[in-house]
């Protein structure tokens, strides 16, 4: 039998629903892979099994939080929060990295006077964001090795709320509207994507 790509069917059984569930529509996408593999080749049935892997992550989701209890509750917010404290180590250096390179170009990203934010900062700030985001990601599926795309995931689910919550309680002076749209969705898809490359380096492991 043909067996379906690892890393799409990886990241589905990472997303922590219980094997009653998981299983048998894994084994359904599996089957139907290799007829459609068969009959139209595998790179047209890995196509289709791509799209339905993506439509299916929110339903293995959903199927992770009816049958989740407190322990399991309790062990991916300790992933979630340690995950933050290593990140925060990055992000310290990625500012530090920031500002230094800044100064030696001779940019002001910030007037001692008025405190006027330099345009050049928010880029900074977007490519910084997307080198933590990811990599917290990678941390997060790190720690994780039984549901590392769940708790990648869950890393930015929390931070995307929480740097939501906090440019709508501050108001956000002199930030621009398109970063206030465009850092709650990158902090998502970076956390995400750091997860989805953490199992890929994963199953390539295995090889």
């Amino acid at each position: 039998m043909t067996t379906p790509p690892r890393v799409p069917e990886a990241l589905l059984a990472s997303l922590g629903a219980p094997a009653d569930f998981r299983d048998p529509l894994l084994g359904d996408l599996a089957e139907e892979y290799a007829l459609r593999a068969d009959r139209d080749g595998a790179p047209s049935a890995t196509q289709w099994y791509v799209a339905q892997a993506i439509r299916s992550a929110p339903h293995l989701l959903r199927a992770w939080a009816r049958s989740a209890g407190w322990e399991e509750v309790r062990r991916v917010g300790g992933i979630v929060l340690l995950t933050y404290v290593l990140t925060a180590i990055v992000v310290l250096l990625l500012e530090l990295m920031a500002w230094s390179a800044a100064n030696a170009l001779g940019v002001t990203l910030r007037t001692p006077v008025q405190g006027q934010v330099h345009p050049l900062f928010w880029a900074l700030a977007i490519g910084a964001g997307v080198v933590c985001t990811v990599t917290a990601g990678v941390i997060a599926a790190w720690l994780d090795r039984e549901t590392p795309v769940l708790s990648a995931l869950a890393v930015g689910v929390v931070w995307a709320t929480l740097a939501s919550t906090s440019m709508l309680a501050t108001g956000a002076p002199g930030m621009p509207l398109w970063y206030r749209v465009c850092a709650p969705a990158m902090v998502l898809a970076g956390t995400v994507l750091g997860g989805t490359l953490r199992v890929r380096a994963m199953e390539r492991a295995r090889g």
